[in-house]
């Protein structure tokens, strides 16, 4: 067996690897449902808040009682800072939705080139030395290209999977400030939970074929 027919069968195997670790349409789907219940909490927080807003504002009298407008003006903060938390998550949300459509393109591309190799070997017509010299090398690259982007990914899923802790006890501090009784998910689990799985040393201030989603700000 001669050297590039070598080189084609190892290249090859590389290839069928680096596509056993697509970003399948079920992680796809769960991110999604993980992110949708993250922005209705968030959309349930700011109706509380805009109704509490509210209710403050009806009881204005002639006179203005400094207790009371200084609870309107920290719930004003704290709607621009409760736009601002969800913002940035669907910030991270989208960023991580455009990896996975880049990453969706390259293994296609890998795809695409293990097929190439495998007619080549199958019907042992590796064409000229310099032909296969080059399909060597243009798998070689595609191969290098899909180890930056693994690594850009697990980058992007981690800044998605801390944004999502951050949102979380956001609304967990807003909803004690409203003193309200809402219905949000046990978020202090959720953290543990997530640390666990997903391997995040999240500090927080009581510490010592698939298609994307995208979402609206």
């Amino acid at each position: 067996m001669d050297r590039q027919t070598v080189e084609l069968i190892e290249v090859k195997a590389v290839l069928a690897y680096k596509l056993t670790k697509r970003v399948t349409p079920e992680l796809v789907e769960v991110i999604h449902r993980e992110n949708q219940q993250s922005l209705n909490d968030a959309r349930e927080v700011k109706e509380l808040l805009v109704r509490t807003l509210e209710d403050l504002r009806a009881k204005r009298g002639p006179e203005r009682k400094r207790r009371l407008e200084t609870k309107i003006e920290n719930l004003k903060l704290e709607k621009k800072t409760l736009k601002d938390q969800k913002n940035s998550f669907v910030v991270d949300c989208n960023t991580l939705s455009a990896v996975f459509e880049e990453k969706n393109r390259l293994e296609k591309a890998l795809s695409a080139m293990r097929r190439v190799l495998h007619r080549m070997l199958k019907h042992g017509d590796l064409g000229s030395v310099d032909a296969c010299e080059r399909q060597i090398a243009r798998a070689r690259s595609l191969v290098r290209e899909h180890d930056d982007m693994e690594a850009d990914t697990e980058a992007r899923q981690k800044e998605r999977f801390k944004a999502t802790l951050e949102l979380a006890k956001y609304l967990v501090e807003v909803a004690c400030l409203l003193d309200a009784d809402v219905k949000l998910r046990r978020f202090e689990e959720l953290i543990d939970q997530w640390r666990e799985k997903y391997n995040i040393d999240f500090q927080s201030s009581d510490d010592d074929v698939y298609y994307p989603y995208y979402y609206d700000d």
